[in-house]
């Protein structure tokens, strides 16, 4: 086999190897997506990892010379809210974090944790998806503060907590976690019902005896 020979088979063969990875990507998102899109989302309160205390949480934000762990949320009411630009569900649900965001900001008791994250099975820096988050709320004009998860140990505490194995089911992903740090509702994937459950669920917190913690909307 001659040397030009040599090279176009070893041309193709990157080639089809390059194409099955992307492939491969589109369907993982495309299974992350389907998920997260479900109708008839289970009670939020209702789900296994309701209860469960998380092992640890280790971010950065909401600045970038800031690290955010569990120690920093301790007797907080907190909104751990996975997501990613790659998400389109993700996207059709920020603006509603968003807007809790700004309903519950002059709460000192309350924080809004939104964890801007790769697409699963790439490796871009946390510098690069804190960016682009950055650009994206800001052009949007959405003053969420943006975290994020180096090295994605977080994730993975919260998939176990929730018996997900190692990673996330689907995004988005919203936990809320109360003073004591348990988790007492989870949101996999998005629906239009989410923003309701979830400031209803952090006024129960606040005030258990006002709240109606009763009704969810379908």
């Amino acid at each position: 086999m001659c040397a030009t020979e040599q090279k176009r088979e070893i041309f193709f063969y990157n080639r089809r190897f390059l194409l099955v990875g992307v492939v491969g990507l589109v369907f993982a998102a495309s299974l992350l997506f389907s998920r997260s899109l479900r109708p008839g989302l289970p009670v939020p309160t209702e789900h296994q990892g309701v209860g469960r205390v998380l092992a640890e949480i280790q971010l950065q934000g909401p600045t970038v010379d800031r690290a955010t762990t569990e120690s920093d949320l301790k007797g907080k009411i907190v909104l751990l809210h996975f997501w990613g630009l790659w998400c389109p569900p993700c996207l059709r649900e920020l603006p509603l974090i968003d807007s809790l965001q700004s309903e519950f900001k002059q709460l000192t008791e309350v924080r809004i944790v939104s964890v801007a994250c790769g697409l699963p099975g790439t490796t871009p820096s946390s510098e690069q998806v804190r960016g682009q988050a950055e650009r994206y709320l800001r052009d949007r004009r959405m003053e969420l503060p943006v975290y994020t998860d180096r090295g994605g140990m977080t994730r993975r505490n919260v998939a176990m907590a929730l018996g997900e194995g190692m990673h996330l089911a689907a995004y988005p992903t919203t936990l809320l976690i109360d003073p004591q740090g348990a988790i007492r509702g989870v949101w996999i994937g998005y629906h239009t019902g989410n923003k309701q459950q979830m400031a209803q669920q952090v006024s129960r917190l606040l005030d258990p005896v006002e709240s109606d913690a009763g009704q969810f909307p379908e």
